[in-house]
């Protein structure tokens, strides 16, 4: 425990010095999937890091299978990662940010696509599907697990020109959708 005790104090001063991207790079790169993330302060076990993802880090708690946090949240010492929120402090931080996400997704709630642009809005929502309402008025429906909450909306692994893909012609309203076409074919005439 002592050295935990000495890896806050050296914490603290590196907090007060600050960290190049060459240094945050360093610790990330000596953090591995597999090991026990730690209480900076008291040593008391927090998760494990689950993966590596760009420059996030994915640990599991005991209530949450999988959080991500940036990479400079995290330091590697002895063997261990060091993280400056105890376990029942990040379990009620994601817990929180969840119910509040999942509070928002209401019918005409915004609908984000892959690229998190809007892509409509939710028209109704049940336990198993989630029908969308696009633009152009036709309606998607999405299986619920295909759908994930976040602060800005209702998040979908689609684009908007992949959600219109699956919507039959004869369900996009009259005069709907015609303009998109006339634009896109005078667009095309511009440039041959």
């Amino acid at each position: 425990m002592k050295s935990l005790f000495t890896a806050a104090a050296a914490l603290s001063m590196i907090a007060a010095v600050p960290a190049t991207a060459a240094t945050i790079a360093q610790d990330a790169a000596q953090i591995a999937p597999g090991m026990e993330v730690v209480h900076d302060k008291t040593g008391d076990p927090v998760g494990q890091v689950v993966r590596i993802q760009g420059d996030a880090i994915i640990f599991s708690t005991d209530q949450h299978a999988e959080i991500a946090m940036p990479s400079n949240a995290f330091l590697a010492h002895e063997g261990k990662v060091l993280f400056a929120m105890t376990k029942d402090q990040i379990n009620a931080a994601v817990a929180a940010d969840k119910a509040k996400a999942e509070a928002a997704v209401q019918p005409g709630a915004t609908v984000l696509g892959s690229a998190g642009t809007p892509v409509g809005t939710i028209d109704t929502i049940d336990d198993e599907l989630v029908t969308v309402l696009l633009e152009n008025g036709a309606k998607v429906q999405i299986p619920r697990s295909g759908t994930a909450a976040s602060a800005n909306g209702l998040v979908v692994g689609l684009t908007a020109d992949e959600l219109l893909a699956q919507v039959p012609a004869d369900a996009i309203p009259e005069g709907e959708g015609e303009g998109e076409a006339e634009v896109a074919a005078e667009a095309e005439a511009d440039l041959g």
